[in-house]
């Protein structure tokens, strides 16, 4: 069996997807990541150094993709996300408009170059 090796905060984030450490330690206190091992102790004013065990983030992600396989192979047999452990569906993704007519763009463009609430006039060039 392979010893237990920590990861930093820094590492975690990147292993699990890109998340901001305030992410992750958001979701290790709700208990939906794994806890992280307090490395040094710290003083009054810093609460010290924390990492993560290597292997239980890289099972957490793990856990991660056969969940969203799962999902996959359940639509595939009829099923829907919904269905799959009670989580809610995702929103349907549709596509942008293949075509745009020029004459929208303008009337868009007329729009905004007005002002109205929230909008600020264009600015002036200052007389010297």
């Amino acid at each position: 069996m392979e010893e237990p090796t920590l990861g930093s905060l820094d590492w975690t984030c990147h292993e699990a997807g890109n998340l901001s450490p305030r992410q992750v330690l958001r979701m290790a206190n709700e208990g939906k990541f794994p806890q992280p091992v307090r490395v040094t102790e710290g003083n009054e004013r810093q609460k010290g150094r924390i990492a993560f065990v290597r292997s239980e983030v890289r099972t957490w992600v793990a856990e991660r993709i056969a969940k969203r396989d799962n999902g996959r192979s359940d639509r595939a047999a009829g099923g829907s996300l919904a269905q799959n452990d009670g989580a809610a569906a995702m929103p349907e993704i549709r596509n942008a408009p293949q075509e745009v007519d020029s004459k929208d763009l303008q009337k868009v463009d007329r729009d905004w170059s007005r002002p109205g609430p929230g909008r600020r006039p264009a600015a002036t060039p200052k007389s010297r």
